[in-house]
């Protein structure tokens, strides 16, 4: 327990607010990530994606609104993201192998170079948020007795907020020195 000018403040009400800040600035973030994509040259699936997976599914999270229905299509999502990801990654460095070799110490920024890799980050990024969504659910009240909430959350939380803030890093700090090196037009977009 904690105080705050005078009153006790349990654990459970400092999660719920992390919980809260949490789902805002990843809501933020994924619309963010959604704007940005509008000059890809498939701009429909990525918006709707990032949309989708990582800011409107956070609305009845957010509210407590649990359905069974919702956290099946939350992990859904999380799979197809997942695997979807691994899947572009080993095509990343299966083709592009060399430059990895060369540079091993490079190896994330190298990765994020190419087109293929920022997609995968992103996929990474919407598939670990819903794993996170999906274990939110699992602690609010089913009718079916007190919450059971995983263990495991406010270290995923951390995780994720980590995460997130390193990928708003490399967006701001990395992404235009990528863009005048490359020179990839639809990466002058929205941001850039």
């Amino acid at each position: 327990l904690f105080h705050l000018a005078g009153e006790r403040i349990s654990g459970a009400f400092i999660m719920a607010v992390l919980t809260h800040a949490y789902l805002a600035a990843a809501g933020i973030f994924f619309v963010l990530c959604a704007w940005a994509q509008v000059n890809d040259p498939d701009p429909e699936l990525w918006v709707a994606l990032y949309v989708v997976a990582g800011a409107v599914l956070n609305v009845p999270v957010a509210l407590g609104s649990v359905r069974g229905g919702l956290r099946l299509v939350i992990d859904l999502f999380a799979a197809i993201c997942l695997i979807w990801a691994a899947y572009i990654t080993y095509g990343v460095l299966a083709a592009y192998w060399p430059a990895f070799a060369a540079a091993p110490q490079r190896s994330a920024w190298t990765f994020v170079e190419y087109e293929e890799g920022r997609e995968a980050v992103g996929l990474y990024l919407l598939g670990l948020h819903d794993v996170v969504l999906s274990a939110m659910m699992a602690g609010k009240r089913t009718g079916a007795g007190a919450p059971q909430t995983p263990r495991w959350l406010g270290l995923g939380l951390a995780a994720m907020l980590t995460a997130l803030l390193a990928a708003t890093y490399s967006w701001v700090y990395y992404q235009p020195m990528m863009n005048k090196r490359m020179d990839v037009a639809h990466c002058k977009g929205a941001f850039a």
